[in-house]
């Protein structure tokens, strides 16, 4: 290094390259000459040490002959030291036209990643002829070196491996447990390349070469993936995320879980052949025992729908009113905040009719959303009628005979449901009414 401005030499560098070849020289026939150095130079040499000199003597030839003769064509490589690579050996009669082109020979050798520096046998074209000489065999350096090149997907190279410089990943979504209805894998590629600077012959990759490149992949973010449905069958998961491509494979699993069924039995055991689907707990069976009940003593009275007029009518054995009220809300929250079934259990049980149990907020029950988005949440309250004998006065006979106010004056939080429920009250009276006409 020199400043510029002293020119004095403020400091220096090491020599590169550290040692290099010279390059080998063929000597040249002299028509009825030999010599015994038919080659020279070719020695590698380093900065400290790097001037060579040779000296080619030439004699009379004196012993001619005709005889058959040969000549060599030596293909080198200069990057490894001037080491031979192939060579072609030729024959003919002595004084004779060498019938030879190298083109052949050396595109087959920039196939294999070299390229030529100097054609030592014929480079503007000449032609060379056998010697008459025995001892005295001419040859001819073609002198070849590594090629430096671009190495990547589309320039691709059967010495460098290919996951050097192409790594093609995926997104596997393995679906399972549906038996033969599962879906088959669902499978997302990417692909990312760079480009490598390579030696071409020996594979030899150059970390900041002019071909070099970081990595780049050809999409950002793998898309998401909606689970399909599966008849009979409950995923564990709705969506699965697709998330931010990487340089690794990425599996995700879906597990897919029979429905289970709510099983009614009666009260020895036996199965009443009827099964649906339990609502909180869509993959577990849930036993419900049925017991056998005068026919008198229960009555069905539908809860939540609005009729003009309605008839009621005492079934054969004991059934209990299901209704269903649907609100749409985050999983963990309170439902009993936007419902209740106070109000519609007073104006029943003006009727006479008893709760035999209170599936949704008996006993102080706080019922909440699950986060189960394919089934819809039920519950279910069962009413008796009370026998006559603790029945101390007949179900209305008039609307008004219910006690509707009492009914406007409970205390509901939310305001739609408690207009709700009024309505819910309003049309169990309107049905009482009907019954106490038909009691007359």
């Amino acid at each position: 290094m020199i400043d510029k401005v002293t020119k004095k030499i403020v400091g220096s560098l090491d020599w590169r390259p550290e040692k290099q070849p010279y390059m080998m020289i063929t000597t040249p026939e002299v028509p009825g000459y030999i010599t015994e150095n038919t080659v020279v130079g070719g020695k590698t040499v380093t900065p400290d040490d790097c001037d060579r000199e040779y000296t080619v003597e030439y004699k009379v030839n004196e012993q001619p002959s005709t005889n058959e003769q040969k000549v060599i064509v030596s293909y080198v490589d200069f990057d490894d030291e001037n080491r031979e690579i192939v060579a072609d050996t030729l024959t003919g009669q002595a004084n004779m036209l060498v019938d030879y082109d190298p083109k052949k020979t050396i595109g087959e050798l920039e196939k294999q990643g070299y390229t030529l520096v100097e054609n030592g046998y014929n480079p503007i074209g000449e032609v060379q002829f056998f010697s008459n000489n025995d001892d005295y065999v001419p040859t001819f350096n073609v002198t070849m070196k590594h090629r430096i090149g671009q190495v990547d997907a589309d320039h691709p190279s059967d010495k460098v491996d290919k996951n050097e410089y192409v790594n093609e990943v995926s997104f596997f979504v393995n679906y399972e447990g549906a038996g033969s209805d599962t879906p088959a894998d669902n499978v997302q590629k990417a692909r990312w390349s760079r480009g490598l600077t390579v030696d071409l012959v020996t594979g030899e990759v150059f970390a900041d070469g002019q071909y070099t490149t970081g990595w780049q992949v050809d999409r950002e973010n793998y898309d998401d993936v909606p689970v399909p449905v599966v008849a009979g069958y409950h995923a564990d998961k709705k969506v699965v995320a697709g998330g931010k491509v990487t340089k690794e494979s990425v599996t995700k699993k879906v597990a897919y879980t029979a429905n289970g069924h709510i099983i009614p039995v009666d009260a020895d055991g036996n199965s009443c052949d009827i099964k649906t689907t339990a609502p909180y707990n869509p993959a577990k069976d849930l036993e419900v025992t049925y017991k056998p009940k005068k026919t008198e003593d229960t009555w069905v009275i539908p809860v939540g729908q609005k009729t003009e007029k309605a008839k009621a009518e005492k079934p054969k054995q004991e059934q209990t009113t299901t209704p269903e009220k649907k609100e749409e809300s985050k999983p963990g929250e309170s439902i009993n905040d936007l419902y209740s079934t106070e109000i519609p259990l007073k104006a029943i049980a003006q009727t006479g009719y008893h709760v035999v149990f209170n599936g949704f907020d008996g006993d102080g029950q706080i019922q909440k959303f699950n986060s189960n988005d394919l089934m819809t949440q039920v519950f279910t309250v069962g009413l008796s009628k009370l026998a006559k004998s603790e029945t101390k006065a007949k179900a209305p006979e008039k609307q008004s005979d219910v006690d509707l106010d009492a009914v406007r004056e409970a205390t509901i939080n939310n305001k739609d449901t408690a207009a709700m429920a009024l309505d819910i009250a309003a049309t169990i009276i309107s049905l009482i009414g009907v019954i106490g006409k038909e009691n007359k």
